[in-house]
C-alpha cells in the first residue's frame, strides 16, 4: 500500500488549516480604524464589487485593476458612472474569456500576471475542480502548477503610455507581500488604493503593510473582510468629496463593506447567489464572498 495521501485526504486537513488561518487573520485586521469623513459607496456586485469614494473619480483618471477573475462588475459600474478607462490584468483563460464577452470598449484587458519582472511565472492552480484561480503564493494549498506570462507594473505603464495611476486596485491572490511596494504610491501618483490582503503572511505583516501605507499619506476609508480602500489625505478636501452618490448602497451592504461581514451574513449571501462564480471559491471554500 502506498504511503502517499490521496488528493481528498490531503486537501481536507489543508483546507481546515487554511480556513483557521484565514479567520484568525481577518479577526486581527478587523481592528484597523477607518476614517469615515467621506461617503464610500459600493460599486459592483456583492461578490465582485469594491468600496471606493467614487464621487472623486474623474473621466480622465487612469485606473488599473490587478486581478479580474470572472466578475468585473466593479470595473464596469465605475466605467458607467464615471466614464473613465479601466485597465485590467489577470493571468487566467477564464478571465480573458469573460472580459472579452462583455464587449465593453473602455475596459482594456491584458492576460498577464503581475510580478516584479517581465517574463514567466510559475503559479499554483486551485485544488478545487470548479475553480480556475491561479496563485503564485499557493493561496489555496494546491499541488499542480502552470507557467504564465508575467509583467511588472512599470513595464505595463510604459507599454500603455501612462505616467501615473490615479486608482490602483490590487488583488493578486496572496502575492501582495512580494509585489506591492508602498514606496511606489507617491511615485505613481496614486489617489485611491484598493488592496486585498491575504493570509499568506502573518497578520502582523499585513498590519505593518497597512501602517506603511498610512505613513505615506493615505487613510483607510473602507474595509470588507481583508480588502481595504485607502484615500490620499489631500483628497478629503477635494471639491465634491463629501457628496454622496445618487444611488447609495443598501444598508446591509454599507455595514458589510465598512466593517466586514459576519459569518452569518456571508452564509446568507452565499445562499442568495446559487450561481456564484468560481473565482473565489478556491481560497474561500470556508469563507464569505469576496472577489478574487
Amino acid at each position: 500500500m502506498s504511503g502517499r495521501l490521496s488528493v481528498r485526504e490531503y486537501a481536507r486537513p489543508a483546507k481546515i488549516r487554511n480556513a483557521v488561518r484565514r479567520r484568525y487573520f481577518r479577526r486581527r485586521l478587523a481592528a484597523v480604524a477607518l476614517d469615515e469623513r467621506l461617503p464610500v459607496p459600493w460599486l459592483g456586485s456583492d461578490y465582485g464589487g469594491w468600496a471606493i469614494p467614487a464621487q472623486l473619480v474623474e473621466a480622465d483618471w487612469v485606473v488599473y485593476c490587478l486581478g479580474a477573475g470572472i466578475d468585473v462588475s466593479f470595473e464596469t459600474e465605475l466605467i458607467r458612472e464615471r466614464g473613465c478607462e479601466v485597465f485590467s490584468f489577470d493571468p487566467t483563460d477564464s478571465s480573458a474569456e469573460h472580459v472579452a464577452g462583455l464587449r465593453q470598449p473602455k475596459l482594456h484587458f491584458r492576460q498577464v500576471a503581475i510580478w516584479n519582472h517581465d517574463g514567466t511565472l510559475e503559479m499554483y492552480a486551485s485544488p478545487l475542480p470548479e475553480s480556475t484561480t491561479l496563485s503564485a503564493a499557493n493561496l489555496d494549498v494546491g499541488r499542480a502548477t502552470v507557467e504564465v506570462p508575467c509583467r511588472s507594473l512599470q513595464s505595463l505603464m510604459r507599454e500603455l503610455g501612462h505616467d501615473r495611476i490615479d486608482l490602483l486596485k490590487y488583488h493578486v491572490e496572496g502575492s501582495e507581500y512580494e509585489v506591492f511596494d508602498p514606496g511606489l504610491l507617491t511615485e505613481l501618483g496614486v489617489k485611491i488604493l484598493g488592496i486585498r490582503l491575504f493570509h499568506t503572511a502573518p497578520p502582523h505583516r499585513a498590519l505593518s503593510l497597512i501602517s506603511d501605507i498610512v505613513a505615506r499619506g493615505y487613510a483607510p476609508v473602507a474595509h470588507a473582510g481583508s480588502a481595504f480602500t485607502f484615500l490620499r489625505s489631500d483628497l478629503f478636501a477635494a471639491p465634491g468629496a463629501t457628496e454622496p452618490r445618487q444611488r447609495s448602497a443598501p444598508a446591509r451592504s454599507r455595514r458589510l463593506h465598512r466593517v466586514g461581514a459576519s459569518a452569518g451574513a456571508r452564509r446568507e449571501q452565499s445562499r442568495q447567489r446559487p450561481g456564484r462564480p468560481a473565482r473565489d471559491r478556491a481560497s474561500d471554500s470556508a469563507r464569505g464572498p469576496s472577489k478574487r
